[in-house]
């Protein structure tokens, strides 16, 4: 701990910042949202494959690891992207409240999402939803 004061302090050098410690600031700062449910299971998957990772030297091909990874688990794209979504706010929470230096190499790398189904009713349908709605 003293090596990185002084190299912070006499070289200029940014301490390391691990998954954990952003994780843990992120869910502190999300502890009175609604989805802090949700946020806790995509964080978990998360910290399934980020888990000691340095976030000062992520990078792109971490992302394209990440997104191989749970391909391989049969997730499907919506899904990594909303986990990635949380990774990105958690990255940016530490960039703009904590002001750590870090990169953020998710811009740009969410995935294509199939259309979602557009679904018409029927005339039967539409004659029963004007009559229930007298």
């Amino acid at each position: 701990m003293r090596a990185q004061l002084f190299q912070q302090q006499h070289w200029g050098r940014e301490p390391e910042r691990l998954f954990e410690d952003v994780a843990a600031e992120y869910l502190l700062a999300c502890s009175g949202k609604r989805s802090l449910s949700d946020i806790k299971q995509r964080v978990g998957r998360l910290y399934d494959h980020f888990d000691g990772t340095d976030m000062g030297g992520l990078a792109g091909q971490d992302v394209r690891r990440f997104i191989e990874w749970r391909r391989g688990h049969g997730v499907s794209d919506s899904s990594i992207n909303r986990e990635l979504s949380v990774l990105s706010a958690m990255i940016n929470h530490a960039i703009v409240h904590l002001e750590w230096k870090l990169p953020n190499p998710l811009r740009g790398r969410m995935l294509r999402e199939p259309e979602s189904r557009v679904r018409w009713i029927t005339r039967a349908e539409a004659a029963s939803l004007m009559q229930n709605a007298r």
